[in-house]
C-alpha cells in the first residue's frame, strides 16, 4: 500500500511539472514485465534454498558497523548521495537535477510497482524466519529489486 501511495504521488507530482516532463514516460505491459524478468526462483525449490543460504551466511558475517552505514542511508536524496563530502557534485548541482531525478524515479516506480504486484514475491525475511534484517523492514514485495532497478537507472 505504502509503494502504492507513493508512486501515484509522483504521478501527480509529475503533472504538476508537465512542462518538464521526459517524453520517454512508459508503463510497460505485464507480457512485456515477464519477457523482461522472467520468473523468480520458485518458492521450495532448489534455487530458492540456495538464496536463502547465502542471505543467512551474510547475515552471520556482517559487522555492527555495515548495520548502521546501512541504517544510515535510509533517507538518502541525490544531494546526500552525490554532493555530500567527497562527492562529485555540487549543492546547487544535486538540487538542480533533483526535479529530472524525481521524474525518472517516478517512471521507474510506476513499473516496478507494476512488475512486484504481478509477481508477488514475499521478502526472504517473511518467506524465511531465519533471516532477520538489521535495518527496518520493507512492507512490498520482493520481486523485481527495486533497489537494482532504480541503480540501474
Amino acid at each position: 500500500m505504502k509503494a502504492l501511495l507513493f508512486s501515484l504521488s509522483l504521478i501527480v507530482f509529475m503533472n504538476f511539472t508537465a512542462s518538464a516532463a521526459p517524453d520517454d514516460l512508459r508503463v510497460f505491459t505485464p507480457d512485456a514485465i515477464r519477457a523482461m524478468l522472467g520468473p523468480h526462483p520458485a518458492k521450495g525449490s532448489e534455487e530458492e534454498r540456495r538464496e536463502f543460504d547465502f542471505l543467512i551466511e551474510l547475515q552471520k558475517i556482517r559487522t555492527e558497523e555495515q548495520c548502521r552505514s546501512a541504517a544510515s542511508e535510509e533517507d538518502a536524496s541525490l544531494v546526500t548521495l552525490f554532493a555530500g563530502e567527497g562527492g562529485p557534485l555540487t549543492r546547487a548541482e544535486a538540487r538542480l537535477l533533483t526535479v529530472r531525478f524525481l521524474q525518472a524515479y517516478a517512471n521507474a516506480g510506476i513499473n516496478i510497482f507494476l512488475a512486484k504486484s504481478l509477481y508477488d514475491r514475499p521478502r526472504p525475511y517473511d518467506a524465511n524466519a531465519e533471516i532477520v534484517p538489521c535495518i527496518a523492514k520493507e512492507s512490498s514485495t520482493a520481486y523485481p529489486s527495486g533497489h537494482t532497478a532504480f541503480a540501474r537507472m
